[in-house]
């Protein structure tokens, strides 16, 4: 009996070593790779590693991990945490069972280097250079500087890419076609810009400029006293605007100007400098908003001899100089008739001459006693007038004396006149009625005359 309890015992205790082990259900990936020689992609992270990484898996799960080679560099094969090789493929497929260490392997690749130089002589004239074998990342070698007749030396290029100018390389291998890094060999070109002529003409008058594409232009001095310079064109309406040689052929800038013209300023209290401007110019005018000499005021500007008013652009149109005479204005009076209104007078506003009465804000009358004893209808306020003639906001003042302004009403005044149908009828002589009854009336009456009045 004492036999059999030491055997379930043991049972128990292998039963619950079974279930502490069946509980650990993860295990811990570590992938390590050296960022200069390469980099890792895996499957369980989004990122590329370029160090190391630590990943926690559920136990059994399929993992894919692939080692890519930087330039210069070629894999070797991935190894565990004891530095055994366990794959050399850069796709590894395994199943996790348990924790992993693993080590991306890479080794510099040995490459042959040859050089074109592409008519281009190096040092005491020679022409070829004999190709640079097992050549590795971060070996030194020395590549000549090369020159040509009428070119300069740009330096040494892989296709499109610039390698070095020549002299102390240290190599860095570029990204290679598939067909050369296969080979493990490539070829290095020299390029060359060839010399260009730049034609620089100013009013028939040529310069040149020795230069190269993509060199500064040495642009000369285009100062024309009673010019405006314009800017080089290529064409008469192409203009060059770089700063720089663009394209590797000659080319050929002619010097664009535009006449100046003064515009001087005359009769104002104040002194003003010329402007120079050239021909389709818009400029902005001093405007003088200044008592000029009481009662007297400037208003704006005008070309002499002219009497057009200008206040505050001028689009220059002519073609010779001008002068701008100050328009001196007076200033008056406007008094106000109300005209029925509740306001009997209104305070007095000044104007001044050949300005608008939109500048001056007139007032704005009320009125509350209605039309007449004939129509109770309050009428609304229309506007006020001058010498039987509606002024606007845009109404210029142009009188030489002070005014008075009579408000005029929405009120009609109809004249009837019966004698010419029935000498009999006797009728009022007249009635009041605002717009909206003549409309309605307005059949009514088949001999009448009507006239806006501004006054009862």
């Amino acid at each position: 009996m004492k036999f059999k309890n030491i055997i379930l015992s043991l049972l128990i205790i292998a039963f619950g070593a079974l279930t502490l082990v069946g509980c650990n259900s993860n295990a811990t990936l570590q992938l390590n790779v050296n960022s200069v020689e390469g980099y890792v992609l895996c499957s369980e992270s989004n990122d590329t590693i370029t160090s190391k990484e630590s990943f926690t898996v559920k136990k059994n799960k399929k993992i894919t991990i692939n080692a890519i080679a930087n330039n210069g560099y070629e894999f070797q094969g991935w190894q565990n945490e004891k530095n055994e090789q366990v794959s050399d493929k850069e796709e590894y497929i395994f199943v996790l069972n348990g924790n992993k260490n693993l080590t991306a392997k890479f080794i510099k690749t040995s490459y042959t280097i040859s050089f074109n130089f592409n008519g281009g002589l190096g040092a005491n004239d020679v022409t070829t250079l004999s190709p640079k074998e097992n050549v590795k990342t971060g070996d030194i070698i020395s590549i000549p500087v090369l020159h040509k007749d009428n070119c300069k030396f740009v330096g040494w290029f892989y296709n499109d890419t610039k390698i070095t100018d020549g002299g102390e390389y240290v190599v860095n291998i570029p990204t290679l076609s598939s067909q050369d890094k296969a080979n493990k060999a490539f070829t290095l070109t020299a390029v060359f810009k060839q010399q260009r002529t730049v034609t620089y003409i100013i009013d028939g008058v040529s310069s040149t400029q020795t230069t190269y594409q993509g060199e500064t232009l040495n642009y000369p001095q285009t100062e024309k006293e009673g010019y405006s310079f314009e800017g080089w064109f290529i064409s008469e309406n192409q203009q060059y605007t770089s700063s720089v040689l663009l394209n590797d052929e000659d080319l050929t800038l002619t010097a664009q100007y535009k006449k100046l013209y003064t515009i001087s300023f005359t009769g104002a209290s104040e002194n003003f400098n010329d402007e120079f401007v050239k021909e389709g110019e818009e400029i902005t005018l001093p405007y003088p908003s200044f008592i000029y000499a009481d009662p007297t005021k400037v208003v704006g500007w005008k070309v002499q001899g002219t009497s057009e008013i200008l206040k505050e652009k001028l689009t220059f149109t002519y073609t010779q100089n001008i002068v701008l005479e100050a328009v001196v204005s007076n200033r008056y009076t406007i008094s106000y008739v109300t005209n029925g209104g509740d306001d009997k007078t209104l305070t007095e506003t000044f104007i001044y001459q050949n300005e608008k009465f939109a500048d001056y804000n007139l007032p704005v009358p009320t009125r509350t006693a209605p039309c007449s004893k004939y129509n109770s209808a309050v009428p609304n306020f229309r506007c006020w007038t001058y010498k039987n003639q509606a002024v606007s906001q845009d109404t210029v003042f142009t009188e030489e004396h002070n005014i008075t302004l009579i408000a005029m009403w929405d009120v009609y005044r109809i004249f009837y006149n019966y004698q010419d149908i029935d000498p009999s009828i006797e009728a009022p002589e007249y009635d009041y009625y605002t717009p909206d009854q003549l409309l309605k009336d307005a059949l009514m009456f088949k001999a009448l005359e009507q006239s806006v009045i501004t006054s009862e």
